[in-house]
C-alpha cells in the first residue's frame, strides 16, 4: 500500500475510532450520551446483601452491579434478589444479571424464561434496569450449557424476545469467553468433535470444515444469536498471567488488554484469535460490556507449595508494593483515555467496565486466596480512584462513577428540620409533670432538645388546644413539634371537619415560627388501640390528613409510625381482627399477606399499612428496650446489638425490615420517636415475678440502673462500627429519648423510670455520650 492510501486508512480509523455510535433506546438510557459507565462485581455476602458500605470502602459508587443466579431462579436467588435489589431500585442503578442454566439449556423452557421475565418487570417497576448476560462464557467447555451452539442460539433468542416483549428497559448480553485456549480441551463438557461426529453442533462448530474443532476454527462466530436478538456484546478480561498453571504474581504484559481485544494474540498452535472488537461491536454498531476485570494476586496463604507460590515466596513477589504495580499496571490498561492502544481511542463501543472487587479462593492458582480489589490498602484504593478520575484533554469525565456522596434530600419540608450530617436529639416528657413548659427541661436533663414530643386527640379536644397554648407560647428555639395525634373514638371520628380543625390549629402556630410532624395513629399494626388493625380506614384516613397537610399548611409534615418488634399480631389484643380461615373482609385479605387464609405470625406486619410513598415524609419507631421475655419488668441488661436488629429485623424472619424497606428503599428520613431502657422500682407492687426476681438478684440499686441504660444509649447512639446508628442507619436523622418517670400497667402499676437523669452519674453519662464524636471527629449528636 502505498503511503498516502496509508495515511487516508489510517486517519479514517481515527475518526471512527472517536466516532460516538448510537445504540438502541433501551441501551442509551443506561450509558447516556459520554463516557463509560464504572461498575463492580461483588461477593454479596461479604456486604450483608446489601450495598451501603460499598462506596465507603470502594472509594467511590459503582453504576452498575453484577449479581449471579442460576435459571430457573432457586428461593436463594429469590432472597438474595428481596435484600439488594430494593435499595439499587430506589438509585435507578443497573445490575448486570447473569442467570447460569445449570441444570442444563433444556431446562429453559418457554414456562421458565416467562416467568424470570414476569420477576424481573416487579424489580423493573421499582426502579432497577437489568442487562442480562444469559449462559455467558458458553464457548468454554466448563459449564453445562458450554459448546452447544444449537441449543444456546434457541434459547438466547428465546429469552431475548420474551424479554424485550415483557420488560421497559430490559436489555440482553452476548457474553462468550475471549483469550487463548480455545476449545479447551479436556473441559468436562467439551464437545465430541473430532471422533467422526456429524451432529450439528459439530458441523457449525468446524468452520473452517477440515472435518476437526480445533484452535483453526472461530470461537465466536458458531455462538452468534443474531443482530436483532443482542443489545450488548461483552467478555470478562483479566491478567491472569503470562502461562498457565496460573499463581505467579507477573507483571501484565504491555497492551494485553488492547490485544485480546481486536485478536493480536495467538493460540499455543499459532493460530490468530479473531478480532472480537471489530467483528461483534464496531462492525455491528453495538454497545461492549466489560463485565469482569482485575489482575491477579496470589498471597499464597493456603497452599503454599504449589509450584506458583514456591517462585512468589522466594522471590518476595508477596507485598504490598508488588501488588501496587501488578494491578496498576492493569488498570493503566484498562482505564486508559489517550494513545493509538488506548481505551478511550480505540475502543468507544466499550461503555461500561466492572471490577471484580474481591478477594477468593481460586481452584485455578491451587486454592490460595486471590485478591482481586483494588481497596486492599489505602495507597492501593487512593490510585485507582486516581486512575479513574482523570480526565480526557478537553477536561471531560469518561470514567462514570458515583464517586462523591450525594447530598442527602428527602424533600423540601423534610429538609427543613434536619442536619445534612447529624442526628437531632429531641425529648418525650410528661407535660403535666412540668407545668406544660419547656423553661425548665434543659436545666434538669442537661441538654436542650432539637424537638419535643406531645400527646392530643383527634378530633382536638378543648384541653388539647389549651394544652398547645400553654407549651407552644412558652417554646424557645421554635424547635420541630412531634404531635402524636390519637383517634381513641375510633377512626370513623377522623372526619373531614375534624381534619380541617386540625390543620388550621397547626397552620395557627406554625406562622408563629413552630414546625410539625405529624404522627398520625401510631402502632396502627398493634391491637391495643381503637385504631389498631384496620387498614382499609387507617391508610384512607392518613391519606386525607395527609393531603390536607399539605395544601393547608406551609412545613408540616406526615410520619408513619408502626409498632417495631416481636409478637405480631398480637392475637390478645382488644382490637385484634376476627379474620378467622375463610373471613372475606377486606381487611382480612389485605392482612394475610401470604395469602394463606389466615392471618398469623407469617404474614408481614407492616405492608398492608403502608399508605403509599407520596402520603408519607417521615418512617416512625418507638424502640425502647422492655427485657428479653413478656411479661415485662425484670431490670434486665439490653440484648447486644438489639437496637440494630430490631430495625433490621422488625419481628419474624419473615418480616421485612422497617429501616431497609421503608426508610432505605423508599429514601425517606427516619425518626426514633421514642427510645429508652426500662428499669423497674418495684415501689407498688413487690409480689410481680418480675420483682420477686428483681429483689432477689440485687437490680433495684443504682449501679445495676447505669448499666441497663447506659447499654441502651451505648446503642442507639453509636457512632462507629458496622452496626452503629451513624454507619448502619445514615437516614435516622432524629432520636427522642423518652425522659419519664411514671407507673405503668405492663408491670402491674410499678413505677418504671426510663429518665438520664435519676441521677447525677446516669446524667452525666448520658451527656457524655451525646457530646461524643466519631473516629473522623464529627459530632453528630445535636442539640441545642
Amino acid at each position: 500500500m502505498n503511503r498516502p492510501v496509508a495515511i487516508f486508512w489510517l486517519c479514517l480509523l481515527c475518526i471512527r475510532a472517536r466516532l460516538v455510535s448510537a445504540f438502541s433506546s433501551r441501551v442509551e438510557r443506561v450509558v447516556g450520551e459520554y463516557g463509560v459507565q464504572v461498575g463492580a462485581a461483588v461477593e454479596w455476602s461479604d456486604w450483608n446483601y446489601s450495598t451501603r458500605h460499598i462506596p465507603d470502602v470502594f472509594g467511590f459508587g459503582p453504576r452498575a452491579y453484577v449479581l449471579f443466579t442460576v435459571i430457573p431462579f432457586t428461593k436463594d436467588d429469590l432472597w438474595v434478589m428481596s435484600q439488594i435489589f430494593p435499595s439499587m431500585g430506589a438509585k435507578k442503578q443497573t445490575v448486570i444479571l447473569t442467570p447460569e442454566p445449570y441444570e442444563g439449556l433444556e431446562a429453559v423452557t418457554e414456562d421458565v424464561v416467562q416467568e424470570t421475565i414476569k420477576i424481573l418487570k416487579k424489580w423493573e417497576d421499582r426502579g432497577v434496569t437489568f442487562i442480562v448476560r444469559f449462559a455467558h462464557e458458553m464457548n468454554g467447555s466448563w459449564y453445562p450449557w458450554c459448546q452447544k451452539p444449537t441449543l444456546f442460539i434457541e434459547k438466547f433468542r428465546l429469552f431475548s424476545e420474551a424479554l424485550h416483549a415483557g420488560t421497559q428497559y430490559a436489555t440482553m448480553l452476548w457474553a462468550p469467553n475471549l483469550g487463548i485456549g480455545y476449545p479447551y480441551k479436556y473441559g468436562k463438557y467439551e464437545a465430541k468433535c473430532n471422533q467422526g461426529e456429524t451432529s450439528t453442533d459439530c458441523t457449525l462448530l468446524d468452520t473452517n470444515r477440515d472435518g476437526n474443532l480445533t484452535a483453526a476454527d472461530d470461537m465466536f462466530s458458531p455462538y452468534w444469536p443474531g443482530d436483532d436478538y443482542v443489545d450488548w456484546v461483552g467478555s470478562s478480561l483479566y491478567w491472569w498471567g503470562t502461562v498457565y498453571p496460573w499463581g505467579e504474581n507477573e507483571m501484565p504484559s504491555p497492551q494485553f488488554f488492547y490485544d485480546t481485544l481486536v485478536g493480536n494474540i495467538k493460540q499455543e498452535t499459532g493460530e490468530p484469535v479473531p478480532d472480537f472488537y471489530f467483528t461483534y461491536s464496531e462492525k455491528k454498531n453495538i454497545a461492549m460490556i466489560i463485565t469482569e476485570t482485575s489482575a491477579l494476586y496470589n498471597l499464597c496463604d493456603k497452599d503454599p507449595d504449589t509450584e506458583a507460590c514456591k517462585v512468589n515466596i522466594p522471590d518476595g513477589l508477596i507485598n504490598p508494593e508488588f501488588e501496587f504495580d501488578i494491578k496498576s499496571t492493569w488498570w493503566d490498561q484498562v482505564f486508559s483515555l489517550e494513545g493509538s492502544t488506548s481505551t478511550r481511542e480505540m475502543f468507544p463501543n466499550i461503555r461500561m467496565i466492572s471490577w471484580f472487587n474481591v478477594r477468593k479462593e481460586e481452584q485455578e492458582a491451587g486454592g490460595n486466596t486471590i485478591d482481586w480489589t483494588t481497596y486492599a490498602d489505602q495507597d492501593l484504593k487512593d490510585a485507582f480512584i486516581a486512575q479513574i478520575s482523570l480526565k480526557t484533554e478537553d477536561g471531560k469525565e469518561y470514567w462514570i462513577t458515583d464517586k462523591a456522596k450525594k447530598t442527602q434530600s428527602f424533600g423540601s419540608r423534610v429538609d427543613r428540620v434536619v442536619e445534612s450530617d447529624g442526628v437531632l436529639v429531641g425529648t418525650s416528657v410528661e407535660w403535666l409533670s412540668w407545668n406544660f413548659s419547656s423553661k425548665a427541661i434543659p436545666n434538669k436533663i442537661g441538654y436542650t432538645p432539637k424537638s419535643y414530643t406531645l400527646y392530643t386527640y383527634l378530633p382536638l379536644t378543648e384541653f388539647d388546644k389549651a394544652t398547645m397554648q400553654k407549651i407552644f407560647s412558652n417554646l424557645p428555639g421554635s424547635p420541630p413539634i412531634v404531635i402524636t395525634v390519637q383517634p381513641f373514638e375510633g377512626l370513623g371520628t377522623v372526619t373531614t371537619a375534624a381534619i380541617k380543625d386540625f390543620v388550621s390549629t397547626i397552620r395557627k402556630y406554625e406562622k408563629s415560627g413552630l414546625t410539625f410532624i405529624v404522627r398520625f395513629a401510631p402502632d396502627m399494626n398493634g391491637s391495643w388501640f381503637p385504631w389498631g388493625q384496620s387498614p382499609t380506614q387507617y391508610i384512607d384516613k392518613f391519606r386525607l390528613i395527609s393531603d390536607a397537610l399539605r395544601s393547608g399548611t406551609e412545613n408540616a409534615t406526615m410520619m408513619w409510625a408502626p409498632v417495631v418488634g416481636l409478637g405480631y399480631p398480637y392475637p390478645a389484643g382488644q382490637y385484634a381482627p376476627q379474620c378467622d380461615k375463610g373471613s372475606t373482609s377486606r381487611d382480612c385479605k389485605l392482612l394475610d399477606t401470604n395469602g394463606d387464609g389466615e392471618f398469623t405470625y407469617l404474614d408481614d406486619m407492616y405492608s398492608p399499612y403502608w399508605p403509599g410513598d407520596l402520603y408519607v415524609d417521615w418512617i416512625g419507631a418507638a424502640l425502647s428496650w422492655w427485657g428479653k421475655a413478656y411479661p415485662w419488668g425484670e431490670n434486665e441488661i439490653p440484648g447486644d446489638e438489639y437496637f440494630y436488629d430490631s430495625l433490621l429485623g422488625g419481628g419474624t424472619e419473615e418480616t421485612s425490615s422497617i429501616y431497609k424497606t421503608y426508610s432505605e428503599e423508599k429514601d425517606i428520613a427516619m425518626v426514633i420517636t421514642e427510645t429508652a431502657a426500662m428499669y423497674n422500682l418495684c415501689d407498688n407492687d413487690k409480689k410481680t415475678e418480675a420483682c420477686v426476681a428483681n429483689i432477689k438478684e440485687g437490680w433495684i440499686n443504682s449501679q445495676h440502673e447505669f448499666d441497663i441504660k447506659s447499654a441502651w444509649w451505648k446503642q442507639v447512639f453509636s457512632l462507629d462500627g458496622f452496626t452503629s446508628t451513624r454507619k448502619a442507619f445514615p437516614n435516622i436523622k432524629m432520636i427522642s429519648w423518652l425522659e419519664i418517670s411514671r407507673t405503668d400497667a405492663e408491670v402491674k402499676n410499678n413505677t418504671i423510670d426510663w429518665t438520664t437523669y435519676s441521677s447525677e452519674t446516669i446524667r452525666e453519662s448520658f451527656l457524655k455520650t451525646l457530646n461524643q464524636k466519631s473516629n473522623d471527629g464529627v459530632r453528630y449528636w445535636i442539640t441545642g
